[in-house]
């Protein structure tokens, strides 16, 4: 594991203040103006927020209204409702630079790092002079793994300013996750060079020696961040490691405490602290100490001695976030079903959140730990947990989501609808929200109308998704309630428009069109959702599917010599595919072409010789075709491939129909006993040996 994390990550080129307002008639628009940069500037957020969207009722026209309500949006963590005020700026004023900066950097913090990207790139065509510009489209490349690129951007963004220290910084972290070590350090230095007092650019330099083992310049690069920003925890902390590796525990634990002091919510510093103590044998003597030691018998599974040492780690010092939440943590290890530990584990929780509420990791952690509840069906603690999340981040649609998946299993399904429709309108892009809006209106409300628009939506919004034919199935069976199938008709030949490629809208349109028997509209259709498998490899069943369904839709429009082409052609393009030739036996069959038949078994018994079944329609046909001898062997052969007893039971069933045919009834009727004996619940061999038994009493 890496000990030493960088100091942070790469570093946007961004300043969340409020823009000016350069023209203005009214007078009291100038002054709500100057009331909102106010507010923003002294951190009173929702007060800005509501100034803003004053000035929004009064001039709805407002580009830098909406940028700015964007801003305060995004510093009370409402990151929906952000990219949403600044999309409306840019509308405005596609001109207006700052919004898609600020847009960009939200996304980001989203996770929607292509949508990112994309605004950076629309600040390029703008203003192809805009070093910021580049450094963001950077940090957005670095953080989507695409390396070379964020170089490249990194390089151009220097080349139009070169004295910017925080981007020789965010190309030496790059270049060191592009293992050019050398490259990075002069980076790194030139960074110090332009900024003597850059801390980041220290400590990062100092974790890049230290993971090339150089520990002396590594110590030297700390020491000098901690003397260039004294109260930052990583300079501190890394100085502990070093010291540590060196066996000077007494120093390494005084400089874990300063760390710890310094930022209280860096889980690593406690960790290493509990080792040195360990490792020192030192008894715990602070709140710090009582914590890193209960990480350290966390890790080591002593659950019950960790919860004790979390306890005293609280009682020491009350105000420790860190120590709630792995209190928390420790005493679910008794599972999320444990119902005094998890209300226990609930408390702990929400009072982390309460001394940490912008605390992400934290976030990250509750919302996999929600989850968990709601999947074991602890709905009650889902929901507080789910609570805690809202407190965090206000408009997270998932936290919606998940709060709706816990009310419908509790049976709560008007509180549910409510919010899933919460979280579509947080994000209207939500395919999942509005799948699973659409399940419980269909499944649970039998709202069918409203049903069908929810899933038009997911299907709209996910054409190639894992629940893609879950929305599909849904769909369908809305329109079928309400007696309109046919409408979907239109909706995926609209769809198919956005998407010619899709093989499932291809396969679904044909379906719908065979159910309303429109079959010569089905028709091409399969064909080219055969030819788009065949372009994408897909498997060699989903391929043989499409075969079947074209085929049987050919015969039903008379198509016959159609539908056994079609066949060849596939045979041919390719011989080994089994559930192909299996589907052009069972049309050789129904068109009465039984010795042609009788040869693509026989492909297929070369193609799978340990296959069971086409032995077993070998067999049978050959007896319908009275070829007993053939037929007798075939079975035989049967025996000795198949491996459970059904088939063996089928095997000496038709054996006892071809001696029964051939009027040896006592042989018959042994043969059925060996298939009943094999597999007793078998009605229709049962009445094969009544049948053979009433015939020899009659002889």
């Amino acid at each position: 594991m890496n000990r030493l994390p960088k100091l942070s990550g790469l570093l946007l080129s961004l300043l969340l203040t409020a823009t000016p307002h350069v023209a203005i008639a009214a007078p009291s628009l100038e002054q709500l103006f100057k009331q909102g940069e106010a507010a923003q500037e002294a951190k009173q957020y929702l007060e800005a927020e509501r100034i803003w969207r004053q000035v929004i009722q009064q001039q709805p026209s407002d580009a830098d209204a909406y940028l700015n309500l964007g801003d305060a949006l995004y510093d009370q963590k409402q990151f929906n409702q952000a990219v949403a005020a600044y999309r409306q700026a840019i509308q405005l004023n596609p001109q207006l630079i700052n919004a898609y900066t600020s847009l960009g950097a939200v996304l980001r913090d989203q996770g929607r790092l292509a949508e990112a990207i994309a605004t950076h790139r629309q600040v390029l065509k703008i203003d192809p002079q805009n070093a910021t510009a580049y450094n963001n489209l950077g940090v957005a490349l670095a953080d989507q793994n695409q390396t070379e690129e964020a170089i490249a951007a990194f390089r151009q963004s220097l080349k139009l300013n070169p004295k910017d220290a925080i981007v020789h910084t965010n190309l030496a972290d790059t270049l060191e996750a592009d293992k050019q070590i050398d490259a990075a350090i002069a980076s790194y230095r030139q960074a110090i060079q332009l900024n003597p007092k850059n801390g980041t650019a220290y400590n990062n330099l100092a974790n890049l020696f230290y993971r090339q083992k150089q520990l002396d310049e590594a110590m030297a690069a700390f020491r000098k961040s901690v003397e260039v920003e004294p109260q930052e925890a990583t300079g501190h902390y890394g100085i502990g490691i070093i010291l540590h590796d060196q066996g000077k525990l007494e120093e390494a634990i005084v400089n874990y405490r300063k760390a710890i002091a310094f930022d209280p919510l860096l889980i690593r510093p406690y960790e290493e602290l509990g080792n040195a103590l360990q490792d020192s044998e030192k008894s715990p003597s602070n709140a710090a100490d009582y914590y890193g030691l209960g990480l350290l018998l966390s890790r080591e599974g002593k659950t019950p001695q960790a919860i004790v040492a979390y306890r005293r780690a609280i009682a020491l010092n009350p105000k420790l976030a860190l120590a709630y939440k792995s209190l928390g943590d420790a005493l679910l290890q008794n599972g999320p079903t444990a119902l005094k530990s998890t209300e226990e584990a609930v408390v702990a929780y929400r009072q982390a959140v309460t001394l940490a509420p912008n605390y992400r990791p934290f976030y990250t952690d509750l919302s996999a730990i929600a989850d968990q509840f709601q999947d074991f069906g602890n709905d009650q603690a889902a929901i507080a947990v789910y609570q805690l999340l809202l407190q965090m981040v206000p408009d997270d649609p998932a936290t919606y989501v998940g709060l709706g998946r816990t009310y419908r299993q509790q049976g709560k399904l008007e509180i549910a609808v409510k919010q899933y429709r919460r979280a579509i309108e947080l994000n209207q892009n939500y395919a999942e929200a509005h799948l699973e809006l659409a399940n419980l209106l269909s499944m649970d409300l039998q709202r069918w109308s409203e049903a069908e628009a929810a899933y038009r939506q997911a299907i709209t919004l996910e054409t190639d998704s894992d629940y893609f034919d879950v929305a599909i199935n849904g769909f369908e069976e809305s329109l079928r309630r309400q007696n309109k199938l046919e409408t979907a008709i239109a909706f995926y030949r609209e769809l198919l428009k956005r998407y010619p490629e899709s093989m499932p809208l291809h396969r679904y349109l044909g379906d719908v069109l065979v159910e309303q028997k429109q079959f010569a509209a089905a028709t091409p259709l399969y064909r080219r959702l055969i030819e788009l498998q065949r372009t994408t490899q897909a498997s060699p069943d989903q391929i043989a599917s499409s075969y079947e369904k074209l085929d049987r839709i050919l015969v039903l429009q008379d198509q016959v010599d159609a539908a056994f082409a079609l066949y060849q052609e596939a045979i041919q393009l390719d011989p080994s595919n089994f559930q192909v030739l299996h589907h052009f036996a069972e049309l050789q069959k129904s068109q009465n072409r039984r010795s042609e038949a009788v040869a693509t078994y026989r492909q297929m018994i070369a193609l799978a010789p340990t296959e069971i079944l086409p032995r077993l329609w070998l067999g049978e046909i050959l007896r319908l075709e009275q070829q007993f001898t053939e037929a007798i062997t075939v079975y035989e052969e049967a025996l000795k491939v198949a491996k459970d007893s059904y088939s063996k039971a089928i095997a000496h069933d038709g054996l006892g129909l071809i001696f029964e045919q051939q009027g040896n009834l006592t042989a018959a009727i042994r043969q059925f006993q060996q298939a009943l004996q094999i597999f007793p619940g078998s009605s229709e061999v049962q009445r094969h040996l009544q049948a053979a038994e009433q015939r020899l009493k009659q002889k």
